[in-house]
């Protein structure tokens, strides 16, 4: 069976294969590291996940401070626009770590339908083509044998 690779909480969808996290269907700009926060957190949610392991995770085989992990989760409880006491997405669990607490659905996106940045990929192909027929009419110009000027 496959992992899902995308969950939906409140107005958000995370999507693992893009890894990408929209609000109502918007970007959200997010960090690699924070967003791996969220994928541990979401993954077990409902469950106590511990500091440790979450350090763990997000940066294998790297000494942190839990001070980086903090700042993640605060990250994301601002993302969230939580409220200080509010506890819709994410709750501390003091001397142990964090729990997801929101309702999440999983789903498996198929791989043609991810988001994508609209035009970039037609621009890109446009470019390379052109620079394409540009060197073609320049080997063109500069293969053929040159006349010399006419005389009057």
């Amino acid at each position: 069976m496959t992992e899902p690779s995308q969950f939906r909480f409140g107005s958000f969808l995370l999507d693992t294969a893009s890894r990408t996290l929209f609000r109502e269907g918007i970007p959200v700009p997010i960090t690699s590291k924070v967003f791996e926060t969220l994928v541990v957190l979401v993954r077990h949610r409902g469950q106590i996940v511990t500091k440790e392991t979450l350090i763990a995770e997000i940066w294998p085989d790297t000494a942190v401070e839990e001070s980086n992990l903090i700042q993640n989760i605060h990250t994301l409880r601002k993302i969230f626009q939580e409220k200080p006491g509010e506890h819709k997405f994410i709750v501390t669990i003091p001397g142990r770590g964090y729990s997801f607490v929101a309702p999440v659905s999983e789903h498996t996106a198929p791989r043609d339908r991810r988001p994508r940045t609209p035009g970039w990929e037609r621009l890109w192909l446009a470019t390379v083509a052109g620079l394409g027929v540009l060197a073609a009419v320049l080997a063109v110009r500069y293969s053929l044998p040159r006349e010399p000027p006419l005389a009057w």
